[in-house]
């Protein structure tokens, strides 16, 4: 568009179907609300690309945050499988007895299912970890995409927030819209632009949200304390050390 074409042939070029289903809502919103309110789409498309900036950097920093944890998860539910197989090795017959002995197939057995319940709280610890919460931040965006347009406060608040829930099919969140009221009395007594304060809080929202998720996955490896507490010491003790200790008795 900024080299001379019009929106559909930039659209066609571009093939914004290829975005991901949350960003696609945000491209249409912006979209749907520069032509209602006269806006200029090279203006709003720059402002979405400054998201999806921001929103990929923080989702590279929130992986690298989430490694630890995944490997620790990883490490304690194969360690009773491993401990196992190293007993094998050294001739205690920690796998064999399994074949040999009803208790210790069905202690093989018991063990098992303590470490698939480990396995599916440490992936639900894990899930709930790396979720990423997005907001509705793009609704601040969009109104200050309108006020730029010259169109007044209130008419930019009403077309927003009835494409917001044309297109995502949910209302505004209470927070969001008494956010936007504290800055627009702050910017009818301090004489700020309420355009500019819109854009500010909206990046300030989203690095809270990332800062919020990085602190949350900090804290998952302490989390993941409780399934091995709870089940994969058992598991161990059930997998490995009562295994050794029934092949060492009877043989």
């Amino acid at each position: 568009m900024a080299g001379g074409l019009s929106l559909d042939q930039a659209t066609r070029i571009a093939d914004p179907t290829k975005l991901s289903d949350q960003f696609a809502k945000h491209y249409r919103l912006l979209m749907a609300v520069c032509q209602e309110a006269g806006g200029s789409p090279v203006l709003a498309l720059r402002n979405l690309e400054k998201i999806a900036e921001q929103q990929q950097e923080n989702e590279a920093r929130l992986r690298l945050a989430g490694t630890v944890p995944k490997a620790t998860a990883r490490l304690v539910l194969l360690l009773p499988m491993g401990s196992s197989l190293l007993g094998q090795l050294l001739g205690l017959g920690s796998i064999a007895v399994f074949f040999e002995s009803m208790p210790a197939l069905v202690s093989l057995l018991i063990g098992l299912l303590l470490l698939m319940a480990a396995q599916a709280w440490s992936q639900r610890i894990m899930l709930s970890a790396n979720r990423l919460q997005q907001g509705d931040q793009i609704v601040l965006d969009a109104i200050a995409l309108c006020l730029d347009s010259g169109l007044p406060l209130r008419q930019s608040q009403e077309i927003v927030l009835t494409r917001y829930v044309e297109f995502f099919e949910v209302e505004v969140s209470e927070q969001t819209k008494s956010e936007i009221a504290e800055l627009v009395h702050f910017s009818d007594v301090s004489g700020a632009p309420i355009a500019k304060l819109l854009r500010n809080r909206a990046e300030e929202s989203r690095r809270q949200t990332a800062h919020a998720q990085n602190e949350n996955l900090e804290r998952v490896s302490i989390r993941l304390l409780a399934p091995l507490a709870v089940f994969v010491l058992p598991a161990f003790v059930l997998i490995t050390v009562l295994p050794i200790s029934i092949s060492l008795i009877t043989n």
